[in-house]
């Protein structure tokens, strides 16, 4: 509420922190399609090394023109601080790729604040690394997005999947023009989402749904002092 809006005048927006596979992979993926506006990390030879062989476990595909360079929106600076400053760049941007923690299909609708953050600023999230991240936003209430072509979720091999998911939205993300008809055609669902996330009492409503889950796993939880994530 504090931002004020600003005209949506760039395709997407991306920035990955802390590096982790599925991030890899779409950063290498961007590269290679001529993104050069995202903000990635530079990987140690070690890091780099894992994830080359952990994504060589799913495909033999080819990550050598990877380009490992470190390419920080601000430098190296506190999240909290990055948070403020990349914010007047996600209102300018149609589209957020969100990024969340890859859970591998154990977990589902584990949504933190990069989900927040593309609803905050009127962005149109694109899910990329867990299935039915998209789906399952009903889950609290909020509307699922449509257009982007999410049917790769079905697929068991992680890389193939995400390599699917890329491909059948590559028009939505690169190309301008159908850019702006997948945001336009998600303007209401853009704003039901904002007005639902800044009227609703999130510890509120964690408390209850809290309440709701049985005794022993209600125990467990609070001892960890988790507190929700939106």
């Amino acid at each position: 509420q504090q931002f004020p809006e600003s005209p949506k005048d760039k395709n997407l927006f991306y920035s990955s922190g802390t590096m982790r596979i599925q991030r890899f992979y779409l950063i290498h993926w961007l590269q290679q399609n001529k993104i050069s506006d995202i903000g990635h990390p530079k990987l140690n030879a070690q890091d780099l090394e894992t994830f080359e062989y952990q994504l060589s476990k799913f495909s033999n595909y080819d990550f050598s023109d990877y380009k490992n360079d470190d390419k920080r929106f601000f430098g190296d600076i506190d999240i909290a601080v990055f948070n403020r400053k990349s914010y007047s760049m996600r209102c300018r941007s149609r589209i957020t790729i969100v990024t969340s923690h890859p859970y591998f299909d154990f977990a589902e609708s584990n949504y933190d604040e990069k989900v927040a953050f593309s609803f905050a600023s009127k962005s149109l999230p694109f899910f990329f690394g867990n299935p039915k991240d998209n789906a399952n936003l009903v889950d609290l209430g909020f509307h699922k997005y449509t257009g982007f072509d999410y049917s790769a979720e079905q697929n068991e091999n992680l890389v193939e999947r995400w390599q699917s998911t890329l491909e059948s939205n590559k028009s939505f993300l690169l190309d301008k023009e159908q850019n702006f008809d997948i945001f336009q055609k998600n303007r209401q669902n853009i704003e039901f989402n904002f007005n639902l996330l800044i009227s609703t009492d999130w510890e509120k409503k964690f408390l209850q749904e809290l309440e709701k889950m049985p005794d022993l796993v209600r125990k467990l939880i609070l001892s960890k002092k988790i507190t929700p994530n939106l």
